[in-house]
């Protein structure tokens, strides 16, 4: 996840806000005392990030690098790792592309092989797809987004708030924000710090509810002003994988309606993969997980893995979605010829 020029996010008109801390960082040679207490008397929002950053600022946060052996028995998110992770986000003036960069591991997919992977499954795609797989795994997601935003966009936003049904089932959301932040779909900072930083932003966040099943939804397309500009203007499809999952459905339908006639008397046995999270799977570039930032459970989120409600989420699965269903089609073809030996 090399730095590009078609992967960056950053306010256009800085203020002082954005600068603040970075002068609080080494107050001895840029504030006195004096100067400080003015900053925290200016709002409540300002005097918690000042206490933050005081407490915060020399602390040694190398300790997130470490694993977490016991992840999957978190029941809540750990405030300790909250402050950690702000203490490293302050330590990077508040870039959150340097603290991946930092954090590296999963929050990039460091494991992920791209030339390992082309090799044992170019033979079964396109090229097409072999190239999308590479610049997702080796750059991340989307393909483009190249995006200055002014200042006042991005704090009528955040005066917004999200949506009322993600405020109506604070039960729904401390769950799904544990089992994302345990699964290091994204990481989690102080909630002042989207306020300050001029590399994050927040999307409204809303929650589906299907079947007594409820889903959060990251809404980067709801306007409520026509001058508005949202997420979803600035990721562009133009370079994104194609979609082609929407005829999965019938070609299962035709299939089973071929299988019956071609063996009327057999026992016609369907296999189907559901792969959880699978949109998480595909990293956001370090450099604009920040942009893909949320406010819940009064913290700051940011994404690594990518999100449900950005449109190129889906562009960001399909090839692998399509190299899976290849490789499946190979077993089954194996399987089949074995039958008839």
């Amino acid at each position: 996840m090399k730095p590009s020029r078609n992967l960056q996010y950053r306010v256009k008109d800085l203020r002082f806000d954005n600068i603040v801390v970075f002068l609080l960082k080494d107050q001895a040679s840029y504030l006195s005392d004096d100067d400080v207490e003015n900053i925290r008397k200016l709002s409540n929002l300002h005097r918690t990030m000042v206490d933050n950053v005081l407490r915060l600022r020399g602390i040694d946060f190398s300790e997130v690098k470490l694993p977490r052996y016991d992840y999957a028995d978190q029941t809540e998110i750990s405030q300790e790792r909250v402050d950690l992770m702000t203490a490293c986000a302050i330590h990077y003036g508040l870039n959150i592309g340097m603290v991946v960069r930092f954090l590296k591991g999963e929050y990039v997919g460091e494991s992920r092989d791209a030339d390992k992977i082309i090799e044992k499954v170019s033979p079964y795609i396109d090229e097409v797809d072999c190239e999308h797989i590479k610049r997702i795994i080796n750059q991340g997601c989307p393909s483009h987004i190249d995006f200055e935003e002014d200042y006042d966009n991005k704090h009528m936003v955040l005066r917004k708030g999200n949506q009322q049904t993600f405020l109506q089932f604070p039960e729904v959301t401390a769950k799904a924000m544990n089992k994302e932040e345990k699964f290091s779909h994204v990481i989690a900072y102080r909630k002042w710090l989207v306020y300050f930083s001029p590399y994050c932003r927040a999307t409204l966040q809303g929650i589906r509810e299907k079947y007594g099943k409820y889903r959060v939804i990251f809404d980067a397309s709801t306007q409520s002003c026509p001058h508005e500009i949202v997420l979803n203007h600035e990721t562009s499809m133009d370079n994104e994988a194609i979609i082609d999952f929407g005829t999965a459905k019938t070609c299962l339908l035709t299939n089973i309606y071929n299988w019956r006639i071609s063996f009327p008397d057999e026992v016609i046995f369907l296999a189907l993969a559901d792969i959880t999270a699978c949109f998480c799977f595909a990293r956001l570039a370090a450099d604009i997980q920040g942009a893909f930032g949320f406010v819940a459970e009064e913290l700051f989120f940011a994404p690594s893995g990518h999100v449900f409600g950005s449109n190129t989420s889906a562009s960001s699965w399909e090839p692998f979605r399509r190299a899976i269903k290849a490789l499946i089609f190979i077993v089954e073809l194996i399987y089949y010829f074995l039958t008839l030996i």
